[in-house]
């Protein structure tokens, strides 16, 4: 019935903006039908607009706001070197990882080459000047994503992979000759990809946060109004989801000014403990109901970053990160402390360690934002009992 309500508020919303009822600046509803694929009248617009409101901005306190905010930094943004934006900063963190670890993977092959058959080998020989060429410029590109995307690019108007003889006819690969080949390619596939994402233009990519910014604008004008209409409707049959649930939890735990109403100091003096789970998939407004009816000494928050699914009804696994990473040590002696929980008695060794791998990849990429240390990798301590294996036919 909820759903009901609110994609019709939402579709007559759409039509005052057509016909000028509704009107503010900056809201340009012709440009989010154009981008939705739909036209006027095709009653797929509400729906789809709906959808983002529920998954993404319903529920969380100030969701709505935070259009306008990133409209406004994006605004900002487009002024800045693409590398010293948002998206151009994870991008580059993104580049230099892929050309360092490729360079790490093609450094180690060849190494094995030299360590088992010399310098003297004939695939070694054939294929050194691509080899040198490509470690080279793997480092290059490392160095350019600290500096510049003018810099990048210029790496990528330059990059030509040197021409080699072909490998003998009829030769006999051992297997460490055969995989330094394939890496060769390997890493010629993988640097092109880099240059291959540099089409833009640094005043297309200007265009692209401005417009960016207007389609947000727009999102937040008419998504503010459908909030206020949507909530009166609510309020009007006396009817109200999850979300609003926790909205008004909020509004009575919390004052305006974000301190503990009394309803809250008396609800935190009722808990001897707090205990919370999964909490990599709170968002803001959970969290700050957590924070206010407990105390430093009393909240116990357990969560794995890595298994962080929920962000599409909500979640904001960032929150979980900033408190690891801002938690001392046991050893510290202070009120708060992170335990790392490292043994794990569920799964088979292989699977262990392809976790470990695929997240100590991923995660340093991001920086510090996850603080991700030693003691997030998992370490196998589950025990096989004998009695329980299948039998073997």
């Amino acid at each position: 019935e909820i759903d009901l309500i609110a994609v019709t508020l939402l579709d007559d919303l759409i039509e005052d903006a057509y016909n000028g009822v509704y009107a503010p600046e900056g809201l340009d509803i012709g440009m989010l039908t154009e981008i939705a694929e739909t036209v006027k009248g095709s009653g797929t617009l509400a729906p789809m607009l709906y959808k983002l409101y529920k998954t993404r901005l319903h529920g969380i306190k100030g969701g709505v706001l935070r259009l306008s905010e990133g409209a406004d930094k994006l605004s900002e943004e487009a002024s800045l070197p693409f590398f010293e934006t948002r998206a151009g900063r994870a991008l580059a963190a993104h580049y230099k990882e892929t050309a360092l670890h490729a360079r790490a993977l093609l450094l180690a092959s060849g190494d094995s080459i030299l360590s088992l058959f010399g310098k003297n080998d004939p695939i070694f020989q054939t294929l050194s000047p691509r080899y040198f060429y490509l470690l080279s410029m793997a480092e290059r590109i490392a160095d350019a994503c600290d500096a510049s995307y003018d810099a990048l690019g210029a790496l990528a108007s330059e990059y030509a992979l040197p021409k080699v003889p072909q490998c003998p006819r009829g030769y006999e690969y051992a297997k460490e000759e055969a995989l330094f080949k394939t890496l060769i390619g390997d890493t010629d596939k993988m640097l092109k990809s880099i240059f291959e994402a540099l089409a833009w233009k640094n005043e297309d990519l200007a265009y692209a946060f401005s417009a960016s910014a207007r389609v947000s604008r727009s999102l937040y004008l008419l998504f503010a109004e459908f909030e206020a209409r949507f909530f009166a409707e609510k309020k009007r049959r006396a009817i109200c989801d999850h979300s609003d649930i926790t909205n008004y939890a909020y509004t009575l735990l919390l004052k305006e000014d974000g301190t503990p109403t009394p309803l809250a100091l008396e609800m935190r003096d009722a808990f001897d403990a707090v205990c919370i789970d999964e909490y990599q998939d709170v968002n803001e407004t959970q969290h700050r109901i957590f924070e206010v009816i407990s105390t430093e000494r009393n909240r116990f928050m357990v969560g794995d970053i890595k298994q962080s699914i929920y962000a599409f009804r909500g979640a904001v696994p960032d929150i979980f990160a900033r408190l690891r990473t801002s938690f001392p040590a046991p050893e510290a002696n202070d009120t708060r402390a992170v335990l790392y929980l490292t043994r794990n008695f569920r799964s088979e060794e292989p699977v262990i360690t392809f976790a470990n791998g695929v997240f100590d990849f991923l995660f340093p990429v991001v920086g510090g934002s996850i603080g991700y240390r030693e003691q997030d990798r998992l370490s196998t301590f589950k025990t096989r009992d004998e009695k329980h294996l299948l039998p073997t036919v």
